[in-house]
Order: structure tokens, then sequence, then C-alpha cells
């Protein structure tokens, strides 16, 4: 006669289902299955849990329990409760990742439902199923709402508690998670906020994401953070012109060939307090957001230094630029550029190609999710 082992309890508690009968601890994913696992019990130590499992269901979504099971087989074998397939996994964990492979919907969103674990039983074992849909949900309302906002501290309020969902190791795991669970929309929003608020200090000391399968994080990041330091000046907006000087109805060709990177590095940029201490510096120790922000700031402020905005009887001299056209907000200025840096593609990245962009073309994805 079966008896329960646990207490059911409110949430996900797969223990509580736990039965004992014949001297054996048994738990039921398949309730038809016709194969048995071995795992670890939650509740006395070298006892273990015979779970039931359909090998038609794992072999579906495994390619590890694909070659388990067809070797087995081969040899005229399967594995029943006298000859379980053992393996030497966590109870609640495991038996989470079992139920992923059967792909129903007996798992809730719930605070006991460990998605870094369960993703790294997902990788270990080759999951190729299908996910709940609120494992996406999950992290995605993990994400912060506005995060190009964050950077922008000088001239909008920031809460506490918005700082506080920026920590880096809460947006690292998040980046983790999503890599083991190849939820590639969360891993490009989860590595562009990464980029556009945490620093390569930060990162160097959270150590090494080889746990997650991603080599070379942190090095990878400050090549890119240096990449995009340059290519997102050229997404900053058109606002720079010369008054109007020199011979002829063009004026001075001097100022007008010059692009508007250079216009925006003449006036703003290698004159930006952030900009020198990092070049004193000699590498990157900001974030990009902040950076960035403090770029769009003084590009604001600066028609207030340059003797107002009346050419007519005002000129600035040649080799410089007065700011017009401000058709757009400082929120609005930074949401583009904070768009502009892409994401990782999470296919590339599994196959040692680490680089920010807006759309992958070889894996047909686009990595500017909002």
């Amino acid at each position: 006669m079966a008896r329960r082992i646990g207490t059911r309890v409110n949430g996900w508690y797969p223990a509580g289902d736990i039965v004992g009968r014949s001297g054996h601890f048994f738990y039921d994913v398949a309730a038809e299955g016709d194969a048995y696992i071995s795992v670890n019990s939650p509740f006395q130590v070298d006892a273990t849990v015979l779970v039931r499992v359909s090998t038609r269901a794992l072999g579906r979504t495994s390619q590890y329990f694909r070659s388990q099971f067809s070797t087995r087989w081969a040899q005229g074998r399967v594995f029943t409760t006298s000859n379980p397939l053992v393996l030497e996994e966590r109870f609640t964990n495991f038996v989470t990742f079992l139920h992923f492979c059967h792909e129903g919907d007996v798992v809730r969103l719930s605070s006991r439902v460990d998605l870094k674990q369960v993703g790294l039983l997902c990788d270990k074992y080759l999951f190729v199923g299908r996910l709940p849909s609120w494992c996406f949900e999950s992290l995605n309302a993990r994400l912060p709402k506005n995060p190009p906002l964050f950077g922008f501290t000088a001239m909008l309020p920031v809460t506490t508690t918005a700082v506080q969902s920026l920590v880096p190791n809460t947006l690292l795991e998040i980046l983790q998670i999503s890599y083991l669970l190849n939820l590639c929309g969360i891993f490009a929003k989860a590595s562009r906020a990464i980029m556009w608020s945490v620093t390569y200090g930060e990162i160097e000391k959270l150590g090494p994401l080889d746990v997650a399968g991603i080599s070379d994080y942190a090095e990878n990041f400050r090549r890119e953070a240096l990449r995009l330091r340059r290519d997102l000046v050229s997404r900053l907006p058109t606002v720079f012109y010369p008054d109007h000087h020199g011979e002829g109805p063009l004026g001075c060709g001097k100022c007008a060939s010059a692009t508007q990177d250079q216009r925006w590095h003449r006036e703003v940029i290698t004159k930006n307090i952030n900009w020198l201490r990092e070049d004193r510096r000699g590498e990157p120790f900001l974030q990009i957001g902040s950076l960035f922000g403090s770029y769009v700031k003084d590009m604001y402020d600066l028609p207030k230094r340059q003797q107002g905005n009346n050419t007519n009887h005002l000129n600035i001299d040649c080799g410089r630029f007065r700011v017009r056209h401000l058709d757009v907000t400082p929120p609005e200025t930074i949401w583009q550029l904070y768009q502009a840096i892409g994401g990782l593609c999470l296919p590339c990245v599994k196959s040692g190609h680490f680089k920010f962009q807006t759309s992958c073309d070889l894996h047909d994805v686009d990595l500017c999710f909002h």
C-alpha cells in the first residue's frame, strides 16, 4: 500500500507528491511512463527516489536521453524499478527539468523553482523541447522597464528601487539563465542592459561566467565597450552647424566638410569631464549609459555657453559649431542611443562570435527587442 511521504503545500513542491511503497520512494512525472530514473531523495541522505518517466517524451525533448534510451533498447534492456537509470541529481530541480521535458503544464511559476539550476540541467542534458511561457515572462519582468534612462541621472530623477533593479549580478544572472534556456529575446535584452548600465570593473569583480558556458565574457565585454564608445558617436543627433563665415555662398569649406562625429568631438566629447577621466586613465571604466548621457546633457547645455543663438551679430570662430534644430527631447535621444546598441545574438555567442548588433542576418534575428 502506498503512503505519502511529504506534505503538500501551495505552489510548486514536488516532494509533497512522493509516495512510499515496497521499501522504495516513488514519484510520477508520467503516470503511464515506461521507465524509471533514480535520483537523490530530498528527505534522507543516501536514499533515492524512483521517478517514473516516458521514454518517448524524453527522447523527443532531450538529446541525452534519446541516446541513452536508444542504446539500452538496442541491447534489449529497459529501465525498471529494479534496474533504473541512476543519476546523481537533486530531486526538486531535476524533477522540474523532467516535467519541462514532458512539455506539460504541471510546473507553475513559483519562488521554489530555481530557473538557473534547471537551466544548467537543460544545458547538461541537451534539452530541445518547448519551455513553459512563464519562463520568458518571469525573466522579462525582472529586467528594468526603462534601462536607458538610468544612465541619465543627471537630468532625470531615479528612485532607489529602480537603481537596485539594475544591480550587475541580477542582470548577469538573467543573462546566464536565458543562455542556458535558449531564450534569444531575453538574452539580447539582458546583454544590452548590461552593456549600458554595468562597468567593465563590475564584470571583472563578479568573476567568469564559464559556469553558464559563456567563456571570456569580461574580455569580450571590454572589447565591445571600447568599440561602442566609438561607433555610438555616429548615432548622436545631427545638431551641430557652423556659423556662416568665409567667402562664397556656402561659407567656410573647412567647417562645411567636418562630419557630425567631428563636430561632436570638437564641441562636446573632448571637453566632457567623463571622457577626460577615461582618457587620462587610458581604459573604459564608466557605464556607457552614464558616459553618453553626460554627452547629451552637455550638448543641451552648450547654447548657454556659446553666447546665445543669435547668429546675426555673434559669430563663432572657424572650426566651432553651434547647436541648432533641437527637435527631440533628451530622453528620446538617450533611447535612440540605447536601441542602437542592439544586443548579442545567442546562437552567435554559442558559436564563439561575440558582437553587439541590431540584427543578425545569419540567424534572422532582430536584436532590438523592447
